[in-house]
């Protein structure tokens, strides 16, 4: 439980650290060290699927605070999404292919569903 604890911390305060510096590099360096050592230590241990278990349970996380972050924005921080799109290594693109995959789907499936 301390574990979890300490990750959810930890993923807090690396996103909200690279949200404040406004540093694009500084949110992969500290995202990927807060699980880092629980990852390390579960494969000295030789517990892969623990290993696994705990990076994807990060990986979740670390979304959940990201998004959490980039929405602030309806909640008085207008500042927010302009901050992500400088904080997220290649941002504008990843929008760029949301967008295309969007339409993609968009004009392949029926308007009329129900």
């Amino acid at each position: 439980m301390m574990r979890v604890i300490l990750l959810v911390i930890g993923v807090i305060v690396s996103t909200t650290a690279s949200f404040v510096f406004e540093v694009p590099w500084l949110m992969p360096i500290l995202g990927t060290a807060v699980p880092y050592p629980i990852f390390l230590l579960q494969i000295r241990r030789q517990q892969y699927k623990s290993a696994f278990w705990w990076m994807l349970l990060w990986g979740v996380l670390q979304s959940i605070a990201v998004i959490v972050a980039t929405a602030m924005s309806t909640t008085g921080y207008a500042y927010a999404p302009e901050t992500a799109a400088k904080v997220i290594l290649h941002s504008f693109g990843c929008q760029n292919f949301l967008v295309g995959l969007d339409r993609l789907l968009c004009d392949r499936i029926p308007a009329k569903i129900f």
